[in-house]
């Protein structure tokens, strides 16, 4: 050090200046997010699926497009063919979703699905007369 300087401390006034930086750039941030979990299955029904050529394509439950499939993304032993219930993840595949990890699965049908099914059979009276709701011939 030079003859007749001195080291100067800095000033309260400094030091609380420097804190109240800090304590408004720690306000402007946002708080730390978890990570994203996995995203959403889907369910749809396989439109074709060729084995040769080991590709196909999904049309998923309630959207208009279909999706991409490939052999690869088909979950180990699962093999599907047209008309078969899947459920599956989605991936972005050159801007454009494909689906992935996809297994087949039973179909699940409501009570008001498809006729012959659900509470049993024709979705009209007979229906009804059969479980004795009234309506329809009942027998001797």
């Amino acid at each position: 050090e030079k003859a007749g300087s001195t080291v100067r401390k800095p000033s309260a006034y400094v030091c609380q200046a420097a804190k109240t930086l800090l304590r408004a750039y720690a306000a402007r941030r946002p708080p730390p997010q978890k990570p994203p979990g996995p995203p959403p299955r889907r369910r749809g029904v396989c439109q074709w699926f060729d084995p040769e050529r080991k590709h196909g394509f999904i049309k998923p439950d309630g959207a208009a497009g279909d999706l991409f499939v490939h052999q690869m993304d088909l979950r180990a032993g699962t093999e599907i063919t047209q008309g078969d219930a899947v459920e599956f993840g989605t991936a972005d595949y050159n801007g454009r979703d494909k689906a992935v990890d996809v297994t087949k699965v039973e179909r699940q049908f409501s009570h008001d699905g498809p006729a012959g099914r659900g509470r049993g059979g024709f979705g009209d009276a007979r229906s009804a007369a059969a479980l004795g709701d009234g309506g329809g011939h009942r027998g001797p």
